[in-house]
């Protein structure tokens, strides 16, 4: 079986209020904010194909591949 491959992409830092995608941290269930959502909550988070995105944690630091479905929406508290 082969390794998955992933787009190796950086946390952004999340500003209370803003609206962002990405993803609830495996380990922690954290929030992982990987793109900003200039739809402001307005528009379902969309990733094409089965992709793979592999990004750290900024809460326990935790490094982690994610898959497109597993891509969320959330305004950061």
């Amino acid at each position: 079986m082969s390794a998955k491959r992933a787009i190796v992409v950086s946390a952004k830092e999340a500003e209370s209020g803003s609206w962002y995608y990405g993803f609830n941290c495996c380990q922690c269930s954290g929030q992982i904010a990987v793109f900003d959502d200039k739809s402001n909550g307005e528009k379902a988070p969309t990733m094409g194909g089965s992709g793979h995105l592999q990004v750290a944690c900024p809460t326990c630091t935790t490094e982690a591949t994610y898959e497109s479905s597993e891509l969320v929406q959330f305004q950061a508290g």
